[in-house]
């Protein structure tokens, strides 16, 4: 209506206008515009579904396979579809004790398909920093990198869930008295910022979930 009032008026005047006006409430009345949305596929190309649906679709996903959790379930579909078509990096740690269901809720973001995005779990009992032997930080990655490539997908976006990560608060020493556990919290906390790039991965595009 703002175009041809602005644009046709001179050519239209008022008569001119009803009769586009007409016409436009034929095309835009309710059961044409239901009729319109049943047509649109539910799945992007890559495999995301649509922002419109993402949330109850998950919400649903979520509360089939997870019975209660309810504050944990609506936490992580905010955070996910923030991250999914908002582009904001909100880092979630979870606490609980052993059996509540922290990993089957991974699990169970894991095995939605709709997500569109690699997700991968890592163990962080056995980080070391980097330049000691055994793993660190450089493996998260390398993981992810491995995962991504096998769905040819980008890293950009995906979700790294990191698991036992308070057995790295814990004081361990090594034979010169400093802080290995320390060492490696300062590399996480890079890696959780956003400020680093690793193993060719920019860190500012991967979602934590702790």
């Amino acid at each position: 209506r703002y175009y041809y009032l602005v644009y046709e008026r001179d050519r239209g005047g008022k008569a001119g206008w009803e009769e586009v006006e007409h016409e436009a409430r034929k095309i835009l009345c309710l059961p044409c515009l239901k009729m319109f949305a049943s047509k649109i596929p539910k799945n992007t190309a890559d495999g995301i579904i649509s922002e419109e649906e993402f949330m109850p679709e998950f919400k649903k996903h979520m509360d089939a396979l997870v019975i209660g959790q309810d504050v944990v379930k609506k936490k992580l579909t905010t955070i996910l579809y923030q991250w999914i078509y908002k582009d904001v990096k909100t880092t979630l740690l979870m606490v609980g004790p052993s059996g509540s269901g922290k990993n089957y809720c991974i699990d169970a973001i894991k095995s939605f398909k709709g997500l569109g995005r690699v997700v991968i779990s890592y163990d962080c009992s056995n980080l070391t920093p980097a330049g000691f032997n055994g793993a660190d930080i450089n493996d998260i990655f390398k993981k992810l990198k491995s995962a991504c490539s096998s769905a040819g997908k980008s890293t950009d976006g995906s979700i790294i869930y990191l698991d036992e990560v308070d057995k790295i608060i814990n004081y361990n020493h090594d034979s010169n008295g400093e802080s290995v556990n320390a060492m490696v919290q300062q590399q996480l906390l890079s890696s959780l910022a956003g400020t680093e790039t690793i193993q060719g991965v920019d860190t500012s595009k991967i979602l934590f979930i702790l």
